[in-house]
Formats: C-alpha cells, sequence, structure tokens
C-alpha cells in the first residue's frame, strides 16, 4: 500500500450523507485519506479513467443507476479498484451478493463510526491486492512455457496447466485425478510411496525422464520435483521440460565427434590439420552447452616441433 493518503473516490448523491462519510474518514487522523466526491455512476467511472483511484466508496441507489447493476457497471468500468459498498438498507442477501460480486465490503450508512471505516477501507485495498496478486501467480502457473503439475503424496495430479496438456495431449480436467504413472512409466505405481520418502527428505530432486503422450508416443523430459506443505497438506510441484530437442542435438553432436575420432585416427602425421579440425569441434561443443572434447594445450607445441624438423 501506498505511503502517501489513501485516494478515495466517494459515489454518493446524498450531500448530508457525502458529508458525513468525509467527517468519519477525517477521524482517522489528518492526511490519512483524500477524499474526491462525485454524484453519478457515469462520473466516477470517468474520474477513475482520469485520475483513478486506490478505493471506491460506493452508494448503490444513484440518479443514473440502481442497485446490483451500479455495483456491476463499476467492476465492470475499474476491475483493478477496490469497492465498498455503501447503503441505508441493511440487507443481508444484497451484502452477500455485493461481495460475490466483487465488492469489497458492505457497510450500513447509519452504523459507520470512523475508526469501522477507516479500517475497512485499508482492509478492502489489502484484499484486492492480495486478491491480484494471486490472480497473477494463477495466470502465470496456468500460461507457463513448461509443464507444471500439483501432485498428492499418493501420486495423484490436483492440478496441470496449459503446457502440461498440450505436450501430453490430456486435457487439463482429464489430467487431473490421473496418477504419475500414467504419464511416466518410469515410476510405476507400487514406487510412489519410496519416491515420496525420498523427496520430502530432500526436498527438491532433478532428474530425467520420459513422458508418454496420449497417443503413446515417448519423449524425453528433465523435472524439477519440490516438497511443499501448504494449507496443512503435503504435495510436490514438478515442473516437466519436454528436452527432445536438446537430446537431438547432443546426439547430433556425438556422432560428429565419433565421425572425427575415426578420421583422427585415419589422419596419422597430420596432426597440425586436425588441431584445426578438434578447434571448430570445441566450438560446436561450446555452443550446445557441453564441455569442450579435446584438450589443445599441446598445439602450440605440436606446431613448434614441427618447425624444428
Amino acid at each position: 500500500m501506498s505511503k502517501g493518503p489513501i485516494r478515495v473516490l466517494l459515489v454518493e448523491d446524498n450531500p448530508g450523507d457525502a458529508r458525513l462519510i468525509r467527517e468519519l474518514l477525517s477521524e482517522s487522523g489528518p492526511g490519512r485519506f483524500e477524499v474526491d466526491h462525485v454524484e453519478g455512476l457515469e462520473d466516477a467511472l470517468a474520474r477513475l479513467g482520469e485520475a483513478g483511484a486506490d478505493l471506491v466508496l460506493l452508494d448503490l441507489s444513484l440518479p443514473d443507476s440502481q442497485g446490483l447493476e451500479t455495483l456491476d457497471r463499476m467492476m465492470k468500468g475499474a476491475p483493478r479498484v477496490p469497492v465498498v459498498v455503501l447503503t441505508g438498507h441493511d440487507d443481508q442477501e444484497v451484502a452477500v451478493d455485493s461481495v460475490r460480486r466483487g465488492a469489497q465490503d458492505y457497510l450500513v450508512k447509519g452504523r459507520i463510526e470512523g475508526d469501522l471505516l477507516a479500517r475497512a477501507a485499508r482492509y478492502a485495498i489489502e484484499r484486492k491486492q492480495a486478491e491480484e496478486t494471486l490472480r497473477l501467480t494463477q495466470f502465470s502457473l496456468d500460461h507457463a512455457s513448461v509443464g507444471i503439475f500439483w501432485i498428492t503424496p499418493g501420486g495423484e495430479f490436483i492440478y496441470a496447466n496449459e503446457a502440461a496438456s498440450r505436450s501430453l495431449g490430456y486435457t487439463r480436467e482429464e489430467l487431473v485425478g490421473m496418477h504419475v504413472a500414467d504419464v511416466d512409466p518410469g515410476f510405476p505405481p507400487e514406487s510412489r510411496a519410496a519416491r515420496w520418502e525420498r523427496l520430502k527428505q530432500q526436498g527438491a530432486i532433478a532428474f530425467e525422464s520420459r513422458h508418454r503422450a496420449r497417443d503413446g508416443r515417448l519423449f524425453p523430459v528433465e523435472v524439477f520435483s519440490n516438497f511443499l506443505e501448504f494449507g496443512g497438506r503435503e504435495l510436490e510441484f514438478a515442473f516437466a521440460q519436454d528436452i527432445t530437442a536438446r537430446k537431438e542435438a547432443e546426439d547430433r553432436l556425438r556422432q560428429t565427434l565419433a565421425d572425427l575420432e575415426r578420421f583422427n585416427r585415419l589422419a596419422v602425421g597430420r596432426e597440425l590439420r586436425m588441431v584445426d579440425l578438434k578447434r571448430e569441434v570445441n566450438d560446436m561443443a561450446e555452443r550446445a552447452g557441453v564441455a569442450a572434447p579435446y584438450d589443445l594445450a599441446y598445439a602450440g607445441a605440436s606446431r613448434e616441433g614441427d618447425g624444428d624438423g
């Protein structure tokens, strides 16, 4: 939350009620709240578009909008701004509906005290920020480029993201409830208990395996598993990256190295030319992210020896 004054947009068509709300907010201390006041919904939406606000205090009965439709239009027009509903009617059903539709709180005007209003304003902003963080986190998980899974101690998926769905060919709904063994033949159900205990002891495990897609295709993956406790539950949080391209590159590199080694055995007495070839192979290995296979420290000595001869 900003360290400056909380910017409040008060949407209230009754001048007496608007004056009372200002007075109640001022009771919390000077400079705590900066109140801007409009009397209609359209003016409120325009003001939010121009200057924004940290919080909206919204009367549901306005000249240009009535009832819960007022809240709906506000939430649609300014979805990221927290809203506290102010009303003259103590209607529990409307209160519940307001919160369900996105309001952070529901206050009855005749029962509001200064401390209560100030506290409700602060909590509304904090809850909205927490909701935004949660939505961003969920969006990040859902749309990450690697497969992400939440897995129970028994090995069942309780969450799988879009990347997991695409790589395996199942819908996300189909993956929920499936077992690790259904997509990873290297971990049959009878091995789950031992693997789970190992994960709990180590906290995190990285390994390579193979996943089996819906169509039976097997592809290599690199998996990072983490043991987490949340809300009294123990879970495995796993990332799975398809490494087919990397494996194919490694295979090509190994084949190239093997071909060059065979050529090297045939090129006896031509060390100077082989140094250049080996240097090229080392460059290829570096670009592929693997260790250089040849030590060329002797190359200079070889050249000097040839020159002396």
